[in-house]
């Protein structure tokens, strides 16, 4: 008998039971390419389109095309780092974040900072928190991006999106916030707390890994960071893993 304990849910959970009968009906019944227009695709894109009305509403998106599907939380969140700095640098080049952030964030702030760009790391307490006044004090008129995780991957500590979201609100930047470890946890809402970007991951809600999505809201603009096809509407190109986005959905 097998008596190991599983503690590490932060990592990585299993999928569910509904999750794998979900993907394997898709893998064996729905496996057209939705960029065509065969009726393999056409069955395709309406089962994505589907999942993806669901993953809209599930953090009270006000459209359905806000929802970028990507291969996890790390993709969704190098491609704001890098794009927002890529297409607001003529307006400023100062970033804002925490220094317990993922290394998803850390990482390509580290290349931006080579690159001239100018990244404040607020500091936390011993409860994992950060201080507003920290955060407003931190605001100029050249902060292009400010990205702050909704719960930390290794303390646990939820951060105060909501207030975070009206501070940055009043200001020039855009509000990202990678919300991998609180999405399926907590209720997330991007109206109430003034979200511009969320980074969200499908594999830690006992959903399938490389999988995930970017909720990028109308107006934000800038390019897309995988170069390739036009798919996700010329946001994110390559070809869409449907029963993996079904079975995340």
């Amino acid at each position: 008998m097998d008596k190991r304990i599983y503690i590490d849910n932060a990592g990585t959970t299993k999928m569910a039971p509904e999750v794998i009968e979900t993907m394997t009906e898709a893998l064996e019944t729905t496996w057209g390419n939705a960029s065509t227009t065969n009726y393999y695709g056409r069955q395709a894109k309406q089962m994505l389109e589907d999942s993806r009305h669901l993953l809209a509403r599930s953090i009270n998106a006000q459209f359905d095309d806000e929802i970028v599907i990507t291969s996890g939380g790390t993709e969704s969140d190098n491609t704001v780092v890098k794009q927002v700095a890529k297409a607001r640098q003529s307006e400023g080049r100062h970033i804002i974040t925490t220094a317990f952030e993922h290394e998803a964030i850390l990482r390509p702030l580290e290349d931006l900072e080579q690159e001239g760009f100018e990244v404040t790391y607020l500091p936390v307490d011993e409860r994992g928190q950060i201080s507003l006044a920290d955060l407003k004090a931190a605001l100029r008129e050249d902060t292009i991006l400010v990205t702050i995780m909704t719960v930390n991957n290794e303390v646990g500590s939820h951060l105060p999106i909501h207030e975070i979201g009206q501070i940055v609100a009043d200001s020039n930047a855009w509000f990202h916030t990678d919300a991998v470890q609180a999405y399926g946890t907590l209720p997330l809402d991007v109206q109430t707390d003034q979200i511009d970007l969320m980074s969200v991951s499908g594999h830690k809600l006992n959903g399938p890994k490389m999988v995930g999505f970017l909720y990028r809201r109308r107006g934000i603009v800038f390019p897309s960071f995988v170069r390739g096809g036009d798919q996700e509407l010329k946001r994110r190109a390559g070809t869409e893993n449907v029963p993996a986005v079904a079975g995340f959905a």
